[in-house]
């Protein structure tokens, strides 16, 4: 979900999903969004596939 706006085919942008748009659908903070935004990047670079 915080990544689902980058297309298949591209390669993973952490700026794919507006903050705004993440932090409306976690109903969290700026400070707590950046970090699960980050750290969900992180999953995804290391294979994790949803």
């Amino acid at each position: 979900m915080l990544l689902d706006a980058t297309p298949a085919d591209e390669d993973v942008q952490i700026e794919a999903v507006p903050l705004a748009t993440i932090q409306d659908k976690l109903s969290s903070g700026r400070t707590t969004t950046t970090e699960r935004r980050i750290a969900a990047l992180g999953l995804v670079q290391g294979g994790y596939c949803p």
